[in-house]
């Protein structure tokens, strides 16, 4: 059995969007700071497979079959999204970030900003 959160997950997030930007529109202080609150998570993976090192160690053909297929979704989907987005005729700085979001597995890219951020400062450039 659901609870009404996730039956309604999609709707909080759009909930939440709203609010972020409303949040931006009323209150540009509010969103900076909160923008300077993004978390970056390089060392995720790391982290995460640290505490199976002995696993890792004692099956290294597994993590082979499991590490090339892996590289190869990583590289085609970050291809076909640069790729669509120049046809797109989006420009590097756009397209570039865009296929490596796409391709990220959320392991090496930054906590998205808060869209009140984007709301107030929406002609800025995201960090890079």
């Amino acid at each position: 059995m659901t609870g009404i959160f996730e039956r309604f997950l999609s709707l909080w997030v759009v909930l939440c969007i709203i609010a972020g930007i409303l949040l931006g529109e009323i209150a540009p202080g509010v969103a900076q700071y909160l923008d300077g609150l993004a978390i970056y998570v390089k060392g995720a993976p790391v982290l995460l497979f640290s505490f199976k090192g002995e696993v890792i160690v004692a099956n290294p053909l597994t993590i082979l079959w499991i590490s090339i297929p892996l590289f190869i979704q990583t590289n085609l989907i970050f291809w076909l999204g640069y790729g669509l987005a120049r046809l797109l005729k989006l420009r590097y700085v756009d397209a570039a970030p865009a296929a490596m979001i796409g391709a990220s597995n959320h392991f090496e890219v930054p906590l998205p900003r808060p869209p009140c951020s984007l709301a107030c400062r929406p002609e800025q450039p995201w960090p890079r």
